[in-house]
């Protein structure tokens, strides 16, 4: 337009008008506001334009199509009618609004940029209102908006979720929780159930049972229980905690709708609180419900099998993993390994092992362990060289195991300091299990000196194992008077022994006749309720026996429900070396008639020195 009147006074040979080229401009610069404005409009509502060629804003006028805003300037009738019809929409929408704002959420506090609507419709996704759509909103709606009470549209959760759900990413449980309380506390905020869930997930990581169920108080109120996630959530979060009654309840109310989310977590949570056999069971039943196997299911199965050394359901299990594709998989991989290690059969843990396209240091911590458990303390350590040599960072489960190699060697103590340097250097010495294994590592090798400095270093109170190892490192180096100390320190620090202890303490009592400490021992196991375990009662035979005091040792022999081997043998050591030849003899044959296992042990005697008579002559006995 400018350059056809700039063109036409050129034609002319007019001089040129100043007024006139500034009103030219000023509609010129009219045209490209209102253009800005509706293209500003269009933007923020999402529509899509149409326009013929030519230039950017002087071409053919283009319109918008959908629910978009049509320009107010130059109108067909088309337009006319779309634009009315807009209005008319709108003004519904905003009646909608005040007749039930609760049914809205207020986003006005989150809105980031002009396209996000002001007020959005709970359950219907295109039903969007904006404050600032002055070309369609009624006069009314402002007036409308300040008369309303405060808080009578409730906000969205949605970037307070977001936060919860970041949090619980990121490990951050105990802030998770903090943000929880605290949005409801200050800001007001109504959980749903995009809020339960990584609550729910962080009572799980911290094992709160108690604080989870009051979070699933507080899901019954607000109606969310039948909600999928949220019962999957439950379910997970109360096996985690070790609560498998409310875990079944829920899961049992879930029917039909039982994925494999809920099956896994209810099958993890019967093999973490060591009810395998449950957790195979399990696993069957979801099977003849025809509920898909994942990885996740594979992998509890074989934790399962592995906890019972059910040896056979293994390979059952690594057949189907085979044909459902899971082989490769590098979490069930090391199940596997893990499972195969555990049942004794390290062949066909090393053969897994060897066929995994990737190895991480999951599976060669289950390869180490496996030769560890199995007695292989020099190939475990074998394993771990290689382990470094493929430049895989150890973990402290991979420090524990090493260690514990080194312990069962018990001569290779130079390679448990260099292995101890390597965790300090991880920054692993500190984790309390590798402590113990060092520990237990460096008495067992009997350099006592080494596991006291690690002992000090550790963080106070020492734990229950901390000080078992140190009582059965001094009791192996018979420092009797030494475990008798130690013993007042941990009572200094309020630790209460566990059957192991007391097991060390009674037979340091033993070997230092200190029979007023171990009648005080006697006491604690009574309070403890420890009296009942097979150890603890021939260790209180042991101790009382060689402390002189053979009555008291007859009196805690009798009370024991079933004497072991072990039980009747140290009572008929305790007669024969005070001299009770006819109590002796006695009780001898009274351990024939009542315990087998007596018999099997005698057998096993006979058959390790080659003596073929006496096995002859036992063999007679039992057979008559």
């Amino acid at each position: 337009m400018l350059r056809y009147f700039m063109r036409q006074r050129a034609d002319s040979r007019s001089p040129c008008d100043f007024s006139s080229v500034s009103f030219v401009c000023v509609c010129v610069l009219e045209l490209v506001s209102l253009r800005m404005h509706e293209f500003v409009n269009r933007a923020r509502s999402g529509g899509r334009r149409r326009r013929s060629c030519g230039f950017f804003f002087f071409a053919k006028p283009f319109v918008y199509h959908g629910d978009a805003r049509i320009r107010p300037y130059g109108r067909t009738l088309e337009h006319s009618l779309l634009s009315s019809r807009r209005r008319k929409t709108v003004e519904q929408l905003w009646r909608e609004f005040f007749s039930d704002p609760s049914q809205w959420w207020d986003h006005r506090s989150e809105k980031r940029n002009a396209r996000y609507p002001d007020f959005k419709h709970k359950t219907t996704e295109n039903k969007v209102l904006w404050l600032d759509d002055n070309l369609n909103n009624p006069a009314w709606v402002q007036v409308e908006l300040a008369a309303m009470a405060p808080g009578g549209v409730q906000s969205s959760n949605f970037s307070f979720n977001l936060k919860l759900a970041k949090y619980v990413k990121a490990g951050r449980h105990a802030e998770t929780l903090r943000l929880f309380q605290q949005l409801q506390q200050e800001q007001g905020m109504i959980p749903d159930r995009f809020s339960f869930v990584p609550v729910l997930n962080a009572c799980a990581g911290l094992r709160m049972l108690l604080h989870g169920k009051c979070i699933h108080a507080q899901i019954m109120q607000s109606g969310c229980e039948s909600d999928l996630y949220i019962c999957n959530s439950l379910v997970d979060m109360y096996a985690k905690c070790g609560s498998m009654e409310d875990a079944e309840r829920v899961f049992d109310k879930m029917g039909n709708r039982r994925g494999s989310v809920a099956w896994n977590a209810l099958i993890l949570g019967h093999v973490k609180c060591g009810q395998a056999h449950k957790a195979l069971a399990l696993c069957e039943q979801m099977q003849q419900e025809g509920v898909a196997l994942d990885a996740i299911t594979f992998v509890g199965i074989l934790n399962a099998c592995a906890r019972v050394a059910a040896l056979e359901k293994g390979r059952c299990a690594h057949a189907q993993i085979i044909e459902n594709g899971f082989e490769s998989n590098v979490f069930v991989g090391s199940s596997l390994v893990d499972m195969y290690a555990k049942c004794g059969s390290l062949e066909e843990a090393q053969r897994v092992f060897d066929s995994m396209p990737i190895c991480n240091v999951v599976s060669w911590n289950a390869m180490i362990l496996g030769h560890v458990k199995n007695g292989h303390g020099r190939k475990a350590l074998e394993m771990y060289q290689l382990m470094q040599l493929e430049g895989l960072k150890p973990s402290s489960v991979t420090f524990a195991a090493v260690l514990n190699a080194c312990a069962s060697v018990k001569v290779a103590v130079e390679e448990g300091r260099h292995i101890h340097e390597q965790a300090i250097l991880h920054g692993c010495e500190s984790d309390p299990v590798v402590g113990n294994c060092l520990i237990d590592m460096y008495a067992k090798c009997g350099s006592m000196e080494d596991a006291w400095r690690v002992f000090n270093r550790m963080q106070k109170p020492h734990s229950v194992i901390s000080w078992s190892a140190m009582i059965l490192g001094y009791l192996k180096r018979e420092q009797g008077h030494k475990v008798l100390e130690l013993s007042r320190e941990m009572q200094r620090e309020g630790v209460q022994p566990d059957p192991v202890t007391f097991v060390g303490l009674l037979n340091a009592c033993a070997s230092v006749v200190a029979l007023e400490d171990g009648r005080h021992f006697h006491e604690q196991i009574i309070d403890l309720g420890c009296e009942s375990d097979h150890f603890v009662g021939s260790s209180l035979v042991d101790m009382y026996a060689k402390c002189g005091s053979i009555y008291e040792a007859q009196m805690v022999f009798n009370r024991m429900s079933s004497p072991n081997v072990v039980s009747w043998t140290v009572m008929l050591q305790g007669y024969a070396t005070h001299g009770l030849a006819k109590e002796a003899l006695a009780h001898f044959k009274q351990m024939w008639q009542q315990d087998t296992s007596v018999w099997t042990t005698l057998l096993g005697a006979c058959r390790i020195h080659g003596n073929v008579e006496m096995a002859e002559r036992i063999t007679k006995k039992i057979v008559c």
